[in-house]
């Protein structure tokens, strides 16, 4: 009884989302539209993302970051963990919950040189391509990489430890 009970329970969740499911795929559709419209509102030639220096292509990189949005959020509709494997369960959440609070931090980022840029044009010059490259990469390291490698790998022998007993 009590098995039979769990398998509904547990098939119930493989098919259904749940609220902090639509919470998470809401937030990353808000925080993408935040950082796209203040990227397009604001001027383009402070940008300091690679695929954009590197292409010069607004298309590209709007092509791009809205193919990644829809594919992570397909996965998180879609993905399902197998019993005691839940590392790339975790690892997903994860990288929603980093992309979410970079493109927020990038929107605001934004904002900011938009209206410094606006006060005082003479003193607010853009990076070079290569500085804001270095630059770039270095923050992504910082604040998406390392976390996400350290999560990951904690939450990866936390479960080699209390779930594969045997």
């Amino acid at each position: 009884m009590f098995r039979e009970k769990y398998i509904n329970e547990f098939n119930y969740k493989q098919t259904h989302m749940n609220n902090t499911q639509k919470i998470l795929i809401t937030a990353l559709i808000l925080s993408t539209l935040f950082d796209t419209i203040t990227f397009l509102a604001g001027h383009i030639q402070f940008e300091t993302n690679p695929i954009y220096l590197l292409t010069g292509s607004t298309a590209i990189l709007l092509i791009l970051k809205f193919s990644v949005i829809a594919g992570l959020t397909y996965l998180l509709i879609k993905y399902k963990p197998q019993p005691k494997k839940y590392t790339w369960s975790y690892t997903l959440i994860f990288m929603t919950l980093i992309l979410i609070l970079t493109q927020t931090l990038a929107a605001i980022s934004n904002i900011n040189v938009t209206q410094q840029h606006d006060t005082d044009p003479v003193n607010v010059q853009p990076y070079e391509k290569t500085e804001a490259i270095k630059t770039y990469m270095m923050l992504e390291l910082i604040l998406v990489y390392l976390p996400l490698f350290v999560s990951v790998l904690s939450f990866w022998t936390w479960q080699r430890i209390y779930l594969n007993k045997k």
